[in-house]
């Protein structure tokens, strides 16, 4: 592993995630394997760091090399895991009359949901200068950090750039330039 962490020991906890200790106090496998002891299925570890829980240790990586880049001033406004909604819920109102013994009519409406939203949480989104001529416009980055491309990723990638008109800019290593 990388960050002196052994390879098959525990990540450290956030705050907050002690009942991952107490329910895999009486296992052999470390805090991060699931309910069943299976293997994630990408191989990818969550760890944490400064009380942030993170899918990934590539992921917690560009956080710190992001958060280091927001100090020296060259990007600004580093957020995480922000939700976009790429496909709203589908729904359909549907009315009901109901008449009463006394002739009385009352209408109801349900709101029925044929679909739920659909979402995609970009890892990281923040604003870099546009160049080195015009440091005071800046555009708006939204980051993801992959190790491996799944067919649900790669569609709400299409979604968002046509919905949107947003590019996903994909990073494999923590250290890539902005």
């Amino acid at each position: 592993g990388r960050g002196g962490e052994r390879r098959g020991s525990s990540p450290s906890l956030c705050e907050g995630d002690s009942w991952r200790v107490r329910a895999n106090r009486n296992r052999s496998k470390p805090a991060s394997a699931s309910p069943a002891g299976k293997r994630n299925k990408y191989r990818n570890r969550g760890c944490c760091f400064a009380g942030i829980h993170f899918a990934s240790e590539l992921e917690r990586d560009r956080f710190i090399h992001l958060k280091a880049l927001e100090d020296a001033g060259e990007i600004r406004a580093l957020r995480l895991q922000v939700p976009y909604t790429v496909i709203p819920e589908q729904s359909e109102t549907i009315t009901h009359t109901k008449t009463y013994k006394n002739g009385n009519t009352r209408e109801f409406s349900k709101k029925k949901i044929l679909a739920r939203p659909t979402r995609y949480i970009a890892d990281f989104v923040y604003e870099k200068p546009e160049d080195a001529k015009h440091p005071e416009n800046f555009i708006t980055v939204v980051e993801d950090t992959k190790g491996y491309k799944t067919e649900k990723y790669r569609i709400k990638k299409k979604l968002m750039l046509s919905r949107f008109g947003v590019r996903i800019r994909e990073v494999k290593f923590a250290g890539e330039p902005i």
